[in-house]
Formats: structure tokens, C-alpha cells, sequence
């Protein structure tokens, strides 16, 4: 489907990937221009479609992008230690949280996918993708953590849907409330409030990890 675009340089390949990883993630999908990203990329508009056709493929072409480079560091962070599933969250969150630092368009792409905030044409093929990320990041955290910590009766798929989904709800809260789109933060105000989510997700993890009933 992007054969046109697979066979070009990488250096104008990345070029390209850049700016719609800017465009679509400050603007939004609807809002996000391709003559901003052609201007940015240093090519024609008639080169962005004849590599992807229209916007909506090029955007598609992003969120797989963006989607593999988040599982890849996921599946990495995961590999690294063999350990406890509470200390392989916390490290996953630790590491991750760094990473996004760098990468913050790209944890905006996926997070608008996720958290359906794409028109309704897109939103069926964006969810799918997504869920897909899931299942892949499921698979590989569950095959790297020692799970004698957890009673036997304790479903472990059970418990990363736990996670996944106090994941997905403090990363809802935080983006309605910081959106780059409605909002003029800077940079370094994105990283301090990602750094709180990080904490409080930890925090999460531990009430999990201990309960919230007094022992007998």
C-alpha cells in the first residue's frame, strides 16, 4: 500500500514522518494539514499523495509507525529484567516515562487513538490498531515476569487488563486537562505533568500490590 513511499531515502523518509508526527499531534486529525507537513518536510504536495493517496492513509501510516516504536521499547524495557510483576510495572512506567520524554508526539498519537478522539470513519481502524498494541504488549510483559507473587486462583490477563485500564483513564484525565491542542503549555510543563501521571500510576500499582483492607 506504501510502496511508493518505502523506496525513497530514509533521510526524506524521516523527514516526512516527522512532520505529520508534529502535525497530526499538535493539530489533531480533523485540524492537521498536509500543506503544514509537505512545508515542513521540504516536498511538494503532490508527493505526499502520491506516496499515501490521502490524509487519512498517511495518518494510518503514522499510527502503525508509532505503534511498533511504542512495542519495540515496551518488548525491550520488558526483556531486559526477569523479576516480579509489581517491579516489572514500575520499571516499564520508569523507563517508558523516560522515553516519551523524547518521544511526546508519538505518546499523543497513540493516546488520541486509544482514547477515541478520531472522526468516526477513522476511529474502527485506529481502535483496532490499538487494541492490537495491547494484545502484543500483553503477550510480552506476561512472558517476562516471575509470577510466583500472585496467589494461583489470580488470572494474570485479569490483572494487566487492571492495569491497562488505570492506565488508560489517568491518560484521559491528563490529556483533557493538558491537551496540546487547547492548551499553550511548554514543553517542559508536558514532561513535569507526565511525570505525575507516571507517580500516580505507581501509586496505583501499590495499593493494588498491598490492598486497601486491614490485615488480620
Amino acid at each position: 500500500m506504501y510502496e511508493n513511499f518505502e523506496k525513497i531515502s530514509e533521510e526524506k523518509k524521516n523527514r516526512i514522518i516527522k512532520a505529520a508526527l508534529k502535525e497530526f499531534a499538535v493539530k489533531g486529525y480533523e485540524e492537521a494539514s498536509t500543506n503544514n507537513i509537505v512545508k515542513e518536510a521540504g516536498i511538494s504536495k503532490g508527493m505526499i499523495f502520491h506516496y499515501f493517496e490521502n490524509k487519512k492513509n498517511l495518518y494510518l501510516y503514522i499510527l502503525d509507525y508509532c505503534a511498533e516504536l511504542y512495542f519495540q521499547k515496551t518488548k525491550e524495557i520488558c526483556e531486559k529484567y526477569y523479576n516480579s510483576a509489581f517491579e516489572k510495572f514500575n520499571q516499564l512506567l520508569e523507563e517508558r516515562t523516560e522515553w516519551l520524554k523524547g518521544e511526546m508526539y508519538l505518546g499523543i498519537i497513540i493516546s488520541n487513538a486509544l482514547l477515541c478522539n478520531l472522526p468516526n470513519e477513522l476511529q474502527p481502524i485506529a481502535t483496532e490498531k490499538t487494541q492490537s498494541l495491547i494484545q502484543r504488549m500483553k503477550k510480552v510483559m506476561l512472558n517476562n515476569i516471575d509470577k510466583s507473587d500472585f496467589n494461583e486462583n489470580v488470572d494474570l490477563n485479569k490483572v494487566f487488563d487492571m492495569f491497562s485500564f488505570i492506565f488508560q483513564a489517568l491518560t484521559m484525565r491528563y490529556l483533557k486537562k493538558y491537551s496540546f491542542i487547547q492548551s499553550e503549555l511548554k514543553e517542559e510543563e508536558v514532561i513535569e505533568e507526565l511525570e505525575m501521571m507516571n507517580k500516580e500510576l505507581i501509586c496505583f500499582i501499590e495499593i493494588i500490590k498491598h490492598g486497601i483492607c486491614k490485615r488480620e
